[in-house]
């Protein structure tokens, strides 16, 4: 059978207490068994609302069956800071693994006992004793899972603290301590908590191209991004160093099974990191190793060789077992095979020490042989603080690298730098865009949208970014190459809650972040740059509607030598429904 098991993405715990015993014990006419539904508050509804929307259907799912159910407003959700979400079912389809069940019921979905078929309040109320916590040591929960690449629906299960032995495969400690720990600390007052795997630690935010640099780094020593600002690389540069130094936890869960569906995935630390930023002022004698001033006898000033970050991590990764990673930052800022010098000729995996093998790995003479040159004490392997006259790096050194390929104020990447880098292309992510935006990726040809002035709904707008920014990149690429294509982060922070506030929002995004950096890309080339923002060619007076773009004609005295210019406008201080017929104008 096939692995089933999906990565968690978020987890409800509703606290099994008299609310909610009532609302999956099912409905009694006339008494407060009046709900179909769990209520949530706070940071429970907020997540509720983000996962599906403010009002939207919602599977509850388990082994062998599922009910309609849905995700909407609470009450009057006044006062609006004091948000309140119900996830709900119809009144006769009590999720399953939610309901009560006899003792001798044999199902496997069996959790709480007791007799389900009271009809009086008091009767029904008697059946909570056994999970009354001021009244006994058996603590019920309530648990929803979204699960990843899994829309609209939730797996419903349960789970007793302190379960007595003949439901022990219902504790709640089957969940991994990560998830349930916040749940064990809630206040008793409070009924809902909910958690996600990523919170525990930094959220791995560029998910995908770590998901690249770890592939290629199982086979490569050395990994060198490439791609246009705002794709993605220093973040996943950062998260790269948070994962290393800090590990992760992913958790993953299996549909399939009912109590027993979870299992804990622990990335850990996997060594020391050092990052560094290549500058033109960078050097092989603060990244290798060099010489320093420092005060000697009777005031005298001697010089002392000190290692840098390549020499420090490399001589603590010879002990084995000790993995060191190496991140570099705008990567051709600096002159990368002048700052590397003669450790070029270690970067090779099949240059590197490997510690099975005492003979294996390239030595080179490292630089100032008649001094002595020690690492700080945390960099010490089992030799000590002392790096030897002969160099070799361990295959348990990482370098992973990055540069933006737009960056034509320095020289091209040396040949024989580039060769011992495997290079990852990071280009412009559309779909990762659409789903921050919360708006589906549909991933064919961008069209003009209907009259803007009409637009009522935020989504629309947020289609509209997405679509421009492909569009855009689509003239781009055709005319100066992948190089200089605009990253998806460009379009980042719009948001806005009406189409009025996220048109103003995209419009500022386009004239802070956009039209920037497309004047210094076609810098004295208005024609190519009009191309880009379809404004036409020079005289083209077809457009009649609001513009972001104008040609402007050189008076007749100077026309014999200088060419029509492209002016550009801003879309912020427009009325918001001109603005937005501007920027639909640039698809």
């Amino acid at each position: 059978m096939p692995n089933q098991n999906k990565l968690v993405e978020r987890v409800w715990f509703w606290r099994y207490n008299i609310s909610a015993f009532r609302a999956v014990y099912g409905r009694l006419d006339g008494t407060l068994y009046s709900k179909d539904f769990l209520q949530s508050s706070g940071k429970c509804a907020e997540a509720l609302t983000e996962q599906f929307g403010e009002d939207a259907q919602v599977t509850l799912a388990w082994p062998g069956g599922s009910v309609n159910g849905r995700s909407k407003p609470g009450g009057d959700n006044n006062p609006p800071s004091a948000l309140r979400q119900w996830l709900g079912w119809w009144s006769e389809d009590i999720p399953a693994p939610w309901a009560m069940y006899k003792p001798d019921d044999s199902s496997l979905l069996k959790t709480f006992e007791g007799d389900p078929g009271h009809t009086d309040e008091q009767s029904a109320d008697g059946e909570w004793k056994d999970y009354d916590p001021s009244s006994g040591t058996t603590v019920g929960w309530l648990v929803a899972v979204k699960l990843e690449g899994v829309e609209n629906q939730l797996q419903v299960r349960a789970y007793l603290e302190n379960p007595p032995s003949h439901l022990i495969h219902t504790d709640f400690k089957q969940i991994p301590q990560s998830l349930r720990a916040p749940a064990e600390q809630l206040a008793s007052t409070v009924g809902c908590c909910v958690v996600s795997p990523t919170n525990h630690g930094d959220e791995v935010r560029a998910e995908k191209i770590i998901h690249e640099i770890d592939s290629a780094l199982e086979t490569e020593s050395c990994v060198l991004l490439t791609g246009p600002p705002g794709t993605g690389k220093t973040v996943a540069l950062e998260d790269l160093r948070n994962l290393w130094e800090y590990g992760a936890r992913a958790v993953s869960f299996n549909p399939s099974k009912i109590h027993d569906a979870w299992s804990s995935i622990d990335r850990a630390s996997e060594g020391k990191v050092r990052h560094v930023v290549f500058h033109p002022s960078y050097s092989y004698d603060e990244f290798v190793i060099g010489l320093y001033p420092k005060s000697g006898q009777q005031g005298a000033i001697e010089l002392e060789a000190r290692p840098g970050p390549l020499m420090s991590l490399g001589h603590w990764a010879m002990k084995e077992g000790n993995n060191a990673l190496l991140i570099v930052d705008e990567f051709n800022r600096g002159n990368a095979a002048g700052i590397f010098g003669d450790t070029l000729a270690l970067l090779d995996k099949a240059q590197r020490f490997d510690h099975g093998d005492e003979r294996s790995g390239t030595w080179i003479d490292r630089a100032h042989p008649d001094m002595k040159v020690n690492v700080r004490q945390e960099f010490a392997n089992d030799d000590g603080t002392e790096i030897p006259e002969q160099l070799r790096l361990p295959k348990s050194l990482k370098i992973v690298a990055a540069l933006n390929s737009s960056d034509r104020s320095v020289a091209p990447l040396d040949a024989a730098v580039r060769r011992r880098f495997a290079m990852l292309p990071v280009l412009p992510d559309y779909e990762l865009l659409a789903n921050h935006l919360n708006e589906p990726y549909q991933g064919n040809a961008p069209e003009p949208f209907s009259d803007p002035t009409n637009w009522v709904m935020p989504e629309t707008v947020m289609s509209l970014a997405v679509s421009l920014l492909k569009s855009l990149n689509e003239r781009i690429e055709a005319l100066l190459g992948q190089d200089f294509l605009l990253g998806h982060s460009l379009f980042w922070d719009v948001l806005g809650t009406t189409a009025e506030e996220a048109v103003l929002s995209l419009g500022k995004a386009f004239d802070t972040k956009v039209r920037g950096t497309l004047q210094m890309t076609f810098a004295d080339q208005d024609e190519l740059l009009g191309a880009v923002l379809n404004a036409g060619a020079p005289g083209d007076e077809n457009s009649t509607g609001p513009s972001l773009t104008e040609w402007v004609t050189p008076s007749e005295s100077i026309s014999a030598f200088a060419p029509p210019r492209l002016r550009l406008k801003l879309a912020e201080p427009m009325e918001w429904s001109k603005a937005a017929q501007a920027l639909n104008a640039l698809l």
